[in-house]
């Protein structure tokens, strides 16, 4: 693909997921999406062993109005999307966004039941609830973990 198709098509994907202060979840982001093995960070870790195994294939279905995650339907009371640049994202987080697939100019930070999503899977906040997006990327942020989300 050339570069001109890859700037158009991160610019529309952009368009779809979240703007700023958005209330509710993008088209881009319904349907059923598969967790994939968390990005080796070398940084403490909030999971156990236990807790990043269970995560680790399991699928998480996005709707309008909620998330099944655990087993569990969550409400989506609230939702919010940031965009950071490149050099927000590190100062931020710490690391550069490549560490973890994300690619471009602009991450796109979603947030969804901000403080309220510890119910569905324990301790840990509910996966699915904070995400990271690039032009053709998808990333969950679940206790200091980032696992690459794979759309089913």
């Amino acid at each position: 693909m050339g570069l001109k198709m890859q700037t158009i098509f991160a610019l529309l994907a952009m368009m779809f997921v979240a703007s700023p202060g958005q209330d509710s979840i993008q088209p881009y982001l319904i349907g059923l999406w598969g967790v994939g093995s968390p990005y080796d960070l070398r940084q403490p870790v909030g999971l156990h062993a236990r807790q990043e195994a269970k995560i680790r294939n399991m699928k998480i279905r996005l709707a309008m109005d909620h998330i099944e995650v655990c087993g569990k339907i969550v409400q989506i009371e609230s939702v919010q999307a940031e965009d950071l640049s490149t050099r927000e994202f590190l100062l931020q987080y710490g690391f550069s966004p490549r560490r973890i697939g994300l690619d471009g100019s602009r991450i796109t930070e979603v947030t969804i039941n901000e403080h309220q999503s510890r119910n569905a899977c324990g301790k840990f906040e509910d996966p699915g609830t904070n995400l990271l997006i690039s032009a053709q990327k998808v990333v969950m942020q679940t206790g200091n973990d980032y696992f690459p989300l794979d759309r089913l």
